[in-house]
């Protein structure tokens, strides 16, 4: 006997089932096999243009702004680098934990700490590394990988509602009605997705709301940076006009293809840029300042990690 219901077996006997069926689902599953067979090449391929856009890109943006070094303000770049160094690693780390947390386990902050730098590190790599990272240790620590994939998705996209709601208040207050539903429309989308994907963790909601309470502060941070990185290269913009280019980091994250947004973060920087007053060349390079504050930061503070790494320096929490 069928395991489906008559009226299911009906509508799968439907013509408009069957058409829908070789419009749709047969082909999507013949693009997974051709990209899963060809998986490397694609990534070249990402990895090329995403090169192509970022070193054409800087080097036309050069070409525009010939005296950036003398541009550059070194105490914004000091506090951006700041930034960097200690907030960022903690806010991550934050992140980390609380996932785990609403996992019903337990990490330390200094296991966090190892673990989101090392994360962070595998971003710069052609490959989802940062993700994958996350998922491999939240494994070490006995958690089923469909639940760490899960976890991590929702983390991503409450992080990503809180990126468009600040996208609508920007375009309600400078843009008007239409960009700020759009937004508004992202934002909620976004939300009920986490939400949905989250919710057999909901006992758990004091973690819940510890990790949204880590999204918020990580975008506020994340504006503040963006902030520092325009001021730094003498185009300064308010923080609520950073607010703006969030969508651009949140883009060039989740485009696991190449290396840390390489490349679409400073592209997508460049075409918002105008809506804030300032020439697109100069938004490209504040994103390329941004990105090297970022890995300056990441390799000073990898010495002490790597020297001081435990072998395994975490593992099966009970």
């Amino acid at each position: 006997m069928s395991r489906r219901p008559p009226a299911a077996q009906e509508i799968m006997k439907s013509t408009i089932y069957k058409k829908l069926l070789r419009q749709f689902v047969i082909p999507a599953e013949a693009f997974s096999q051709y990209t899963q067979e060809n998986s490397v090449m694609i990534r070249r391929v990402v990895l090329a243009l995403a090169l192509t856009i970022f070193i054409g890109g800087l080097f036309l943006c050069l070409r525009q702004v010939p005296d950036l070094v003398d541009r550059i303000s070194l105490q914004p770049f000091a506090l951006l680098f700041f930034l960097c160094l200690v907030l960022q690693p903690l806010v991550s780390a934050g992140e980390f934990k609380y996932l785990v947390q609403i996992a019903g386990k337990k990490s330390t902050w200094r296991q966090s700490i190892e673990i989101s730098i090392v994360a962070t590190a595998s971003n710069l790599l052609p490959i989802p590394g940062g993700a994958v990272s996350r998922i491999a240790a939240m494994r070490n620590f006995k958690i089923a990988t469909s639940d760490a994939v899960r976890l991590n998705a929702a983390s991503a996209m409450i992080w990503g509602g809180f990126v468009f709601i600040a996208g609508a208040l920007w375009a309600l207050e400078f843009r008007g009605i239409a960009p700020m539903l759009a937004s508004a429309t992202a934002a909620i989308c976004l939300f009920s997705t986490a939400f949905i994907t989250i919710g057999s963790f909901r006992s758990q909601w004091t973690a819940i709301l510890k990790l949204v309470g880590n999204r918020i502060l990580g975008m506020t941070l994340e504006a503040a940076r963006v902030a520092l990185a325009f001021t730094a290269i003498g185009a300064p913009i308010s923080l609520d006009q950073a607010s703006l280019f969030l969508i651009s980091t949140f883009i060039g994250a989740v485009v696991t293809l190449a290396p840390a947004g390489l490349g679409v973060r400073e592209l997508i920087t460049a075409t918002l840029s105008p809506l804030v007053g300032v020439d697109p060349a100069l938004g490209f390079l504040s994103s390329v300042v941004n990105r090297v504050a970022a890995i300056l930061a990441l390799v000073i503070i990898s010495i002490p990690i790597a020297l001081t790494l435990k072998a395994p320096s975490y593992g099966y929490s009970k």
